[in-house]
């Protein structure tokens, strides 16, 4: 005997396309992100010891010039000389030089061609600016 069944079959029904339903949410897009590949550190260099250079010592610095050697040069530059404070000729300051070598000499210039050597039998103070 067949046993009548019923089914309940909801009623599907169709809806327009322009009635306000929600639009279904688009799934997120993961990101993508691309790694590097790992970078290799490089070998290390091998350690070698310092050459050692033989090294010779410095030039002695230059004698100084005498004090007589020091007048004949600006004489030759066209200085102007004072002895204890009075105008004198270059060839009175080399004789003054030759008689006494324990003058005290000073030379002063503004440029290449304007000096001015000042002998004197006093010491001679060199006065800061």
């Amino acid at each position: 005997m067949e046993v009548p069944v019923r089914v309940n079959v909801p009623e599907i029904v169709e809806v327009p396309a322009h009635v306000n339903a929600p639009k279904p949410k688009a799934a997120p897009v993961p990101e993508i992100i691309e790694v590097p590949a790992p970078v290799k550190a490089p070998k290390p260099k091998a350690v070698t010891a310092p050459e050692i250079m033989e090294v010779s010592p410095p030039a002695p610095p230059a004698a100084p010039k005498s004090p007589l050697e020091h007048i004949k040069e600006m004489a030759k530059k066209g200085a102007k000389f004072r002895f204890n404070g009075e105008s004198i000729s270059s060839s009175k300051a080399i004789k003054l030089l030759k008689s006494d070598n324990s003058l005290n000499i000073i030379t002063n210039h503004s440029d290449e061609s304007d000096y001015v050597v000042n002998i004197s039998s006093e010491i001679i103070e060199i006065k800061p600016d």
